[in-house]
């Protein structure tokens, strides 16, 4: 055990990760939040300041290169750690990626929305509401791409940021009432999506005061990374879902 090449913190599992160039936030989270012994190496793809469409299209050119450097760390697992670029595409581009992207680098790929489908199935929600920061443009992209990925939108609240440098900037408070505002009664979940707001650290009080799952983009990435490498230890301080064993369903492995 002790003399093979994964001694040292990655000894368990490695996670790749490729995310926007803007993201403050899953680079300093996933290390502190992942079981010892998984270490997560990163990569990112350059996006301009302003939240559109054509931004988010631009940067999904630089998505191969980028995997296949962060591919050189020999992960178990590579996410894709945006949600807009790929929601904008719709979920017949979001599945054709993975599988394109797997075959590319050998490793399996997972995207942020996959992970977020995984999430949600996970905890048996098909009615959810959404609380995201995009601006409208994207905002109903992303009701249409989970329309598409066979969920219910009963409703979604939104920041309205219009740019990407400020994605970040909702304090943990501020994302919790946009999650309260969101929530609409006879929902399975409430999903908060974006990769770059800290809305896994008030996951576990939106649940209790809403008795629902809470599922984000940040938690169920990490949570799917981890299944996908093997990894099941519960995160509980993250919400019901970090404290499920399995996923719903396989990923497709590359060339499988």
């Amino acid at each position: 055990m002790y003399g093979n090449h994964r001694t040292n913190d990655g000894y368990r599992a490695r996670i790749g990760v490729v995310m926007p160039s803007v993201n403050t936030v899953m680079e300093a989270w996933f290390p502190r939040a992942a079981p010892r012994g998984v270490s997560v190496h990163f990569n990112r793809m350059p996006i301009s300041s302003d939240t559109s469409v054509e931004a988010l299209n631009a940067m999904a050119a630089h998505e191969r290169t980028a995997i296949e450097v962060v591919a050189d760390s020999e992960p178990d697992v590579i996410i894709h750690a945006c949600t807009a670029s790929i929601m904008v595409k719709g979920r017949a581009h979001d599945l054709e990626l993975m599988d394109e992207l797997g075959a590319a680098v050998g490793v399996p790929c997972c995207t942020m929305t996959e992970a977020i489908a995984l999430g949600l199935d996970a905890v048996e929600a098909r009615r959810i509401c959404i609380a995201s920061p995009y601006p409208t443009v994207v905002e109903e992209r992303e009701r249409a791409f989970f329309e598409e990925a066979g969920y219910e939108v009963t409703g979604m609240r939104s920041f309205g940021i219009a740019d990407n440098r400020e994605l970040a900037d909702p304090s943990p408070g501020e994302i919790y009432r946009l999650g309260k505002d969101a929530w609409v009664e006879g929902s399975d979940a409430l999903l908060i999506s974006c990769g770059a707001l800290r809305a896994h650290f008030i996951v576990a009080e939106l649940e209790r005061d809403l008795g629902h799952p809470v599922v984000t983009s940040t938690q169920a990435t990490l949570w799917a990374a981890l299944r996908l490498a093997g990894v099941r230890d519960p995160l509980p301080e993250y919400g019901a879902l970090m404290e499920t064993e399995a996923l719903s369903r396989p990923l497709a492995t590359p060339g499988g």
